[in-house]
């Protein structure tokens, strides 16, 4: 386990540097790299011909757990209470197929104040990976509304995640946005596991070294099987609203029950919680905020923010943007030398968090203004802006129709232009999981990535990367083609794809046999766990590293320790 988030580490580095790969620069952003890009999950993925995939962990059998929770949600601003709830449910999670993992939640009480109200059943979907313990990797509330109480279901599955000593965790569905690293230790034979919570803007040396700092209020009781038997979790999130300061705390128990719902007769569809209506009064960190003053105060905010992280003063600052700039001033603000090129990312990530219909159209327009191959720190900007839009909350399909327009404006750069063929991809898949795709995106993205591995032109490694993104499935054969026979970017980027399927693992291990390059072999085994393969595949991989030697050796054995 080890390694593969070493080798998701330096993968994800080499392609920041490269500036292929659009995922890597939202981590980029955060500067130390916790894990790989986002996993997804939807109810296309669900497939009563698949089996799931076995854990060792779990004694062999398929996930089918069910908890009894109890969540309660406290606020205050200046000292004096805003919001106090009380949320109690079962919730039951049974493996489906291969990864995926269908969730269950029922007996739903809110209590607000006012005494119990009862919610009406909620279903949701995820992925998890496993080694000595779970990880939960992907969320899918199911068309649930944003501010519904049962939206706590995304920080539960963080909650009962136990990750591996001395790897760093980044749960991109989790709200709070925070890495985690765990520790364990043995007393008197029995295994404790500890869990600190750093801020996304953690150097290596707080990740390394300031584990005791960080450490969270979150305790498990470990049994024999993949998840907690019980679980205690308190976390804490600054507010904001104008000059007064204030939190609001999440606390969450749960205790592991017997399964009790045959989850197979549910309904698990895209919009299947849509109908699910609650008028919550919970806290919105964001309208507490008062409109900012003037524009010193929005400057002021930005460049404070890598410091103190306060997302509610942010989107504050991106409400006066929107609301007071142009998208001229904007793009000229982003030029001006004497602008920190901190303050510059802070702002376009401003705008791509601010969760404004208007503010997608507001950065193309900005992008436009831009001037095409206007050099490296111009670049930097328009391909900061695109990852924005890409992962912009009220992404439409206008978006992935600019940047098919970018990917081929020959003023553009080739940096420029390969950034936006990826984003093609990545807003390609955001759309499909929001059902808002159409077949002729698909069409187009897909006729773009045959004619750059046709021509075998400077946009193929993009390509490869925005078909991965995507999930274009039929190209198999011309990436694996570009794995023997490509260039090094092109062998790189077919490797990091093809390894995440499943049905090309036996063609990759074929492969690795002879491959020389430790990056791609690395791309290779970043997408594996160890326990994911067959003994037939595991023994493939010892015999390979013992013929290797050398680095190429110490990857392999590392990887299936």
């Amino acid at each position: 386990m080890r390694v593969v988030k070493k080798i998701i580490k330096r993968t994800l580095l080499l392609v920041v540097t490269l500036a292929l790969l659009a995922a890597a620069l939202v981590y980029g952003y955060i500067r130390t790299l916790p894990t790989g890009a986002p996993q997804f999950v939807s109810p296309d993925l669900l497939d009563s011909g698949q089996a799931p995939l076995i854990f060792s962990c779990q004694k062999n059998a398929a996930l089918h757990v069910a908890y009894d929770v109890t969540v309660s949600i406290y606020s205050e601003i200046n000292g004096q209470p805003v919001y106090d709830s009380r949320l109690r449910f079962k919730t039951q999670l049974s493996q489906a197929n291969g990864d995926v993992v269908k969730g269950l939640a029922s007996d739903i009480r809110i209590n607000e104040g006012q005494g119990d109200m009862t919610l009406p059943d909620v279903l949701f979907l995820s992925r998890i990976s496993a080694g000595n313990y779970s990880l939960f990797t992907a969320f899918n509330d199911l068309g649930l509304m944003k501010k519904h109480p049962m939206a706590m279901l995304s920080q539960l599955l963080k909650a009962l995640s136990v990750g591996e000593t001395g790897n760093n965790y980044f749960f991109s569905y989790d709200p709070l946005q925070r890495t985690y690293r765990y520790r364990h230790h043995s007393e008197a034979g029995q295994l404790t596991v500890e869990r600190a919570a750093f801020p996304t803007t953690a150097n290596f040396t707080s990740l390394v070294n300031s584990f005791s700092d960080y450490q969270s209020d979150w305790q498990v009781t470990l049994g024999s099987g993949c998840l907690p038997q019980s679980l205690g979790s308190v976390e804490r999130q600054a507010l904001q609203a104008g000059a007064k300061q204030g939190f609001i705390r999440f606390t969450i128990k749960a205790q592991q029950q017997a399964p009790y719902a045959d989850l197979s007769a549910l309904n698990y569809q895209p919009s299947a919680n849509s109908a699910n209506h609650w008028n919550v009064a919970a806290v919105d960190g964001d309208s507490l905020g008062q409109p900012l003053a003037n524009e010193q105060q929005m400057w002021q905010i930005l460049g404070q923010f890598n410091d103190n992280r306060d997302m509610a003063a942010l989107r504050q600052a991106a409400n006066y943007i929107l609301d007071h700039f142009s998208a001229y001033q904007t793009a000229e603000a982003l030029l001006q030398a004497d602008l920190s090129d901190q303050v510059k990312r802070d702002l376009i990530f401003a705008l791509g968090a601010s969760g404004r219909p208007d503010a997608e159209g507001f950065m193309l327009e900005t992008l436009d203004n831009l001037p095409p191959d206007g050099g490296t720190a111009v670049d930097m900007q328009k391909v900061r802006m695109m990852v924005a839009v890409s992962s912009h909350s009220q992404l439409t399909p206008g978006a992935f129709d600019y940047f098919s327009r970018l990917a081929n404006n020959p003023a553009e750069s080739s940096n420029v232009k390969n950034n936006a063929l990826i984003n093609m991809g990545t807003s390609l898949s955001q759309l499909k999981q929001r059902q808002q795709h159409s077949d002729y995106m698909t069409s187009t993205l897909r006729a773009q990535v045959e004619q750059a591995l046709r021509e075998n032109n400077a946009q193929s490694a993009s390509a490869i990367l925005a078909a991965g993104n995507a999930g274009l499935s039929g190209l198999e054969p011309q990436m694996l083609q570009a794995l023997d026979q490509g260039s090094a970017k092109q062998r790189y980027a077919a490797a990091l794809v093809l390894s995440q399927q499943a049905q090309q693992r036996p063609a990759l291990i074929t492969h690795l046999q002879s491959e020389n390059s430790d990056q791609v072999t690395m791309a290779i085994l970043a997408n594996w766990q160890v326990d994911q393969l067959s003994q037939a595949e595991r023994q493939q991989l010892a015999q390979i590293a013992a013929q290797a030697g050398g680095q190429k050796a110490d990857l392999i054995n590392t990887f299936l320790q």
